[in-house]
C-alpha cells in the first residue's frame, strides 16, 4: 500500500515538474523554406562502384523550439522533393523521390544586449525517410538512414513575437540504397540553406 502511495506520489511530482517547466519556457515555431544540395557520394552494388548523386532541390518544413535562458531543444519535420541518379559502367539511372526528414537536438544562442539579433548554433540527429518514386513503371523502395546535423544562423527580430530566421544545416548520413540489398550508398553531407519566419510566445 506504502508503495502504491509513493509511486503516486512520484507521478504527480513528475507532473507537476513538467508542467512547470514547460510553463517558464520561451516556444516559437518556424515555417522554413529550404535548397537543399547533396554531394555526390560513391556506393558499391551489382559488382560494380556507382556515383550516385541527387539534383539540388527546394523543401519547406516546421520547426518547434523550446528555450530556458540561453539554452533549449528543437524538434524538427521537414520535407522535400529530388531525384536519384546512379551512373555505372552499365550506364545511367534515375528518377525522382519523396524525402522526408524527423531530427531534434539541442539549441545554443547568443545576443548582445538589447540587440534584435540573436545568434544560434545547433546540433542533434534524426532520420531520412526516402522513397515514393517510381522507375520504370514500379516504385521505389522505401529506405532510412540515420543522420547527423548541424546548423548555425541568425534571428532578426521584427516586431515583438515575431522574427526572421535565416541558417545553414549540415546533414551528414549514408546515401539511400531504397530497399535494395544488393546496393551500399557511400557516406555524403547535405548542405541546406534554410530561410524562414518565427512566431515566439511564453
Amino acid at each position: 500500500m506504502a508503495a502504491g502511495k509513493n509511486t503516486a506520489h512520484f507521478r504527480l511530482a513528475a507532473i507537476a515538474a513538467l508542467l512547470l517547466t514547460t510553463c517558464s519556457a520561451q516556444n516559437n515555431v518556424a515555417i522554413m523554406g529550404s535548397l537543399q544540395n547533396t554531394h555526390d557520394s560513391a556506393g558499391f552494388g551489382y559488382g560494380t562502384v556507382e556515383n550516385q548523386s541527387s539534383r539540388p532541390s527546394l523543401g519547406g518544413g516546421v520547426e518547434y523550439r523550446m528555450a530556458w535562458g540561453n539554452n533549449g531543444i528543437s524538434a524538427v519535420y521537414h520535407l522535400g522533393i529530388t531525384d536519384a541518379k546512379f551512373t555505372s559502367q552499365y550506364g545511367i539511372v534515375q528518377w525522382g523521390f519523396l524525402r522526408q526528414e524527423i531530427n531534434g537536438g539541442y539549441v545554443r544562442t547568443w545576443r548582445r544586449g538589447e540587440s534584435p539579433v540573436t545568434s544560434y548554433a545547433k546540433a542533434g540527429a534524426g532520420v531520412f525517410v526516402t522513397g515514393d518514386g517510381v522507375f520504370a513503371g514500379e516504385h521505389s523502395g522505401l529506405d532510412h538512414q540515420f543522420e547527423i546535423v548541424t546548423e548555425g544562423g541568425t534571428e532578426v527580430r521584427l516586431r515583438q513575437g515575431l522574427s526572421l530566421r535565416s541558417g545553414c544545416a549540415f546533414h551528414f548520413f549514408r546515401a539511400p540504397n531504397f530497399s535494395d540489398p544488393q546496393y551500399r550508398g557511400g557516406r555524403t553531407v547535405m548542405v541546406e540553406p534554410r530561410l524562414g519566419i518565427v512566431w515566439s510566445w511564453r
